[in-house]
């Protein structure tokens, strides 16, 4: 099985220098990077895969790309989460 490509050798460190990852001594990779578990819908994962298989990224790379990008969006307001805001009263009794 060849090798994947990465974003990296493709401008990822210009897009995102801030995610560069460092080549250590030991196992290649520095503290840099966290490792977070996420849990995604069978569809989502469906997507994902066939989305890294048609750009010839690997996972990692991509979803560490998709998510800097949407926060950008988010914080620059040029996209918006589609949330509604709903007031919910209760009744606490006082003993």
């Amino acid at each position: 099985m060849p090798k994947r490509a990465t974003l990296e050798g493709k401008g990822l460190d210009v897009l995102m220098p801030h995610l560069r990852v460092e080549r250590g001594p030991t196992r290649g990779k520095t503290a840099k990077l966290v490792r977070k578990t996420f849990l995604l819908t069978p569809e989502l994962v469906e997507k994902l895969d066939r989305a890294v298989e048609r750009e010839g990224v690997g996972k990692n790379e991509f979803v560490r790309y998709a998510l800097d990008t949407f926060c950008k969006e988010l914080e620059s307001e040029q996209r918006k989460l589609p949330v509604e805001t709903k007031e919910v009263r209760t009744i606490v009794t006082v003993q």
